[in-house]
């Protein structure tokens, strides 16, 4: 008797696929592991001009852009219900920190790692809390991570 492995409804890898090599492997893993109508959440690192020690230290492979994730899983046969962009405000600090960092900042390099101290955490969520709920409905071209919605068809 041939066993079947799980499957389930939902599924979420939030930052997940760029620690992963093969990250096309990884995709269809994932939508294997969906039941037909399931859903997979996912949500990556955006564009490549942000590259920093950030990404290193965290050992990332790559980072995306919308239209790079939407075709990994549309290329796995899952249907992609919605991607966008998330934390369009903080792109441009991150691209001002990436080049200083990768430029100037050799020997002493800004920090990306880590929980920032209370009051500018909670000054961070409030930001980023208030760009999504302002901008949600537009199609932003850029941030600083992606997010798609994605959906195994009904067999």
């Amino acid at each position: 008797m041939r066993r079947r492995g799980w499957r389930f409804d939902l599924i979420v890898a939030l930052d997940v696929l760029e620690h992963i090599e093969d990250d096309q492997t990884a995709a269809r893993a994932l939508a294997g592991m969906l039941r037909p109508g399931g859903w997979l959440v996912v949500t990556v690192p955006a564009f490549g001009v942000l590259w920093d020690r950030h990404d290193e230290i965290n050992e990332h492979w790559r980072r995306y852009t919308v239209g790079g994730v939407r075709g990994l899983l549309e290329g796995v046969g899952l249907r992609v219900e919605r991607a966008r962009y998330l934390y369009r405000l903080l792109f441009a600090p991150k691209w001002v920190v990436a080049r200083w960092n990768r430029w100037w900042g050799r020997g002493r390099p800004v920090a990306q790692h880590g929980v920032p101290p209370g009051v500018w955490n909670r000054l961070l969520e409030w930001v980023c809390v208030g760009e999504d709920r302002l901008l949600r409905g537009l199609p932003v071209p850029f941030g600083t991570s992606a997010l798609a919605v994605a959906r195994r068809a009904w067999e």
